[in-house]
């Protein structure tokens, strides 16, 4: 059975993510690019709790 290990996301870096996608969102007027971001930002760091060594 694979391992499951932990992924913890900082605090700086959840600002950042927030930052970007407000960014995206609200001042680039791309709200569907942002939520795409996002989702993909979500699935990568979700990922990484099975692949912790994946380079993507």
């Amino acid at each position: 059975m694979d391992k499951i290990y932990t992924v913890k996301i900082t605090f700086q870096a959840e600002e950042q993510i927030q930052e970007a996608i407000y960014y995206i969102a609200h001042e680039l007027k791309a709200h569907d690019a942002a939520l795409h971001l996002l989702d993909t930002l979500e699935n990568s760091i979700a990922s990484l709790s099975h692949y912790p060594q994946r380079m993507h």
